[in-house]
């Protein structure tokens, strides 16, 4: 493990054993943060991280990409995170917000093309990017985003059920 990351077990340590509160985001993003930063240095792909772990990525990171530009965004941005989303928000029971993944997937073939015919991936300009978002087709679903979509509390105490899960992230 690089010295540079900050260490899950301390992470834990510090927030861990707090109560449950469903307004405190604190466990759940440093958490988030201290996988983003792990990506920036070849971290292993995401499919080969304990299961635990990619449901919680998968989630949050979907939600924070939704939450800040919508569907458009999250797919130009990382779309393999519909799939793990998908697959996590069946795990917790959440078969709407399970099934706007699945629609997106759905979706990603045109939008890629549509990335490629617009030329998005080989020359991006930020201004077109943005563009596009607004005239996306995916902008659609943004509109019916459903309640069980957010899930902040649920992976906040997810996360403290596989805290060890997490921790071990500590020596890869």
């Amino acid at each position: 493990m690089s010295e540079n990351y900050r260490s899950f077990v301390e992470l834990f340590a510090e927030h861990g054993d707090k109560p449950e509160d469903p307004d405190d985001r604190s466990l759940i993003e440093a958490i988030a943060c201290a996988i983003y930063d792990r990506f920036q240095d070849n971290y292993p792909d995401v499919n080969e991280w304990p299961q635990p772990v990619r449901y919680f990525y998968g989630c949050h990171d979907l939600m924070h990409q939704i939450g800040n530009g919508g569907f458009a965004q999250a797919a130009y941005n990382d779309p393999d995170l519909f799939v793990i989303a998908e697959e996590a928000y069946k795990h917790f029971q959440r078969p709407k917000a399970a099934a706007i993944c699945r629609e997106a997937i759905s979706m990603l073939p045109q939008e890629f093309q549509m990335y490629y015919d617009k030329r998005l991936k080989e020359y991006p300009d930020l201004e077109e990017v943005f563009e596009h978002f607004n005239d996306s087709p995916m902008q659609e679903l943004d509109e019916r985003i459903p309640d069980e979509f957010w899930i902040d509390f649920e992976l906040q105490k997810y996360a403290r059920q596989h805290r060890a899960e997490i921790e071990a992230m500590d020596k890869i």
